[in-house]
């Protein structure tokens, strides 16, 4: 999430160059801007056991169609096991599918994304893993 300048190395050939545009040295076309959405990353949030609780996503380019996954925090977002939710969560209020509740212009550049009714059945650290 944030924005980037784009530089440029115009000398790489496969066949008269192959080991040009390996270093930083050689980017030296300032090509433009990228800026890159989803949501703002280090969030953290303390739900009390057995008590409904909503959690947002605030950030920039957020959708109606994102999907969430609240792991176990020894599991790696994107990996395998990342698919599916912790065991400390009440299986019946786990987030399966599309927020409940979305802020912002358009359906594919929401600003704030929410699942509601979640319930952790056992206190531990979690992680959320984000899919857009």
């Amino acid at each position: 999430h944030g924005t980037f300048k784009v530089c440029w190395c115009g000398s790489y050939d496969p066949i008269s160059c192959p080991a040009c545009c390996q270093t930083m040295q050689e980017y030296t076309v300032y090509a433009g801007n990228l800026t890159s959405g989803g949501p703002i990353q280090g969030q953290v949030d303390r739900p009390a056991i057995a008590v409904p609780f909503s959690y947002t996503i605030t950030g920039w380019g957020l959708s109606d169609v994102d999907r969430i996954r609240i792991v176990d925090s020894t599991t790696i977002c994107g990996q395998a096991g990342a698919e599916v939710h912790s065991l400390g969560l009440e299986a019946s209020t786990v987030p399966n599918g599309p927020p409940s509740i979305v802020e912002g212009d358009t359906s594919m550049n929401r600003t704030s994304v929410s699942w509601t009714n979640i319930i952790a059945r056992e206190m531990r650290k979690y992680r959320v893993c984000w899919c857009a």
